[in-house]
């Protein structure tokens, strides 16, 4: 799984990284948490509530975001979200 994380702030991304498993032991929901955690990690942004309206979002349009009441501490950017990458390459 690759997973695109992004920071946005007044509508512009301030940063982003694409962060990939490739253990095909661990199931998809295990693969994306830990997708999750890494690229928190990396931003140094705590890891935010993963409520149903993130996992519903997340199993219609493979994607998701993540506002300020998502967060249990303040943040410095207007939302973070998280979106599956797929890779055309493999597709075929």
């Amino acid at each position: 799984m690759k997973l695109w994380g992004m920071l946005k702030k007044d509508q512009k991304i301030i940063r982003d990284m694409i962060y990939e498993i490739t253990d095909e032991n661990l199931s998809d929901e295990e693969q994306l948490h830990l997708s999750l955690e890494a690229i928190c990690r990396e931003f140094d942004i705590p890891k935010p509530l993963w409520l149903n309206k993130h996992k519903n979002e997340f199993i219609r349009f493979s994607r998701t975001t993540f506002k300020a009441e998502h967060f249990m501490e303040e943040i410095r950017f207007d939302s973070f979200e998280i979106e599956v990458v797929i890779d055309k390459k493999k597709e075929k």
